[in-house]
């Protein structure tokens, strides 16, 4: 499996992961299914309504989606990135 590139969303948000060449971008396991599953349910949920779902992020917070295997949102993941990154911002 090849790592996150550019348009890697659109066979989660379509469903089209059976698609010829997607599994090398994607993997095969079953956990791409509930990837989809959750992806697809918040882009189109937030182009219904404006909600994807989940709280709506603040910098109090910082609560951000994880969507893989098993979706769950976390608070101020990474925040040691954050910071190192945050003098570039």
């Amino acid at each position: 499996m090849l790592g996150s590139c550019h348009a890697l969303d659109i066979p989660f948000v379509f469903h089209n992961l059976g698609r010829s060449g997607v599994e090398a971008f994607t993997g095969n396991g079953e956990a791409r299914t509930r990837v989809a599953d959750c992806f697809s349910t918040a882009v189109t949920s937030f182009a219904r309504n404006g909600n994807p779902g989940w709280d709506r992020y603040d910098l109090n917070r910082r609560t951000t989606m994880r969507i893989d295997s098993d979706p769950h949102t976390i608070d101020d993941p990474e925040p040691d990135l954050r910071l190192l990154w945050s003098p570039a911002a």
